[in-house]
């Protein structure tokens, strides 16, 4: 468990919660603004990945919507990205290491 203080927990959140607006540049931002905390660099780094392996799993999705295939996808992929960020919004707050569940611990 990391000892973070509250704006680290609040960068933290901020990473996760970028996937609205900026997905990859605002993890990088963080990543450069708070690089001396191991907290905000672990969730801003799973956060960076997430982001990149959604977008290559929703692509795929939206081109198999051609075959009717990719319709569910992205019903299941869309929803597995709320539940991913939400986790990884209450793992922050909570202090908590997070690994999102499409990408483990690849990094």
């Amino acid at each position: 468990m990391y000892v973070a203080s509250r704006y680290d927990r609040y960068w933290a959140m901020a990473a996760h919660l970028s996937i609205l607006l900026l997905p990859f540049i605002a993890p990088i931002v963080i990543l450069i603004l708070r690089a001396n905390s191991k907290f905000v660099r672990h969730h801003a780094t799973q956060a960076l990945l997430f982001h990149f392996v959604w977008l290559i799993l929703m692509t795929i999705s939206g081109w198999l919507c051609w075959i009717l295939i990719g319709f569910p996808m992205l019903v299941v992929f869309g929803l597995m990205g709320i539940w991913g960020t939400i986790r990884g919004i209450l793992a922050a707050l909570n202090e908590e290491r997070y690994h999102y569940p499409i990408t483990g611990n690849w990094i």
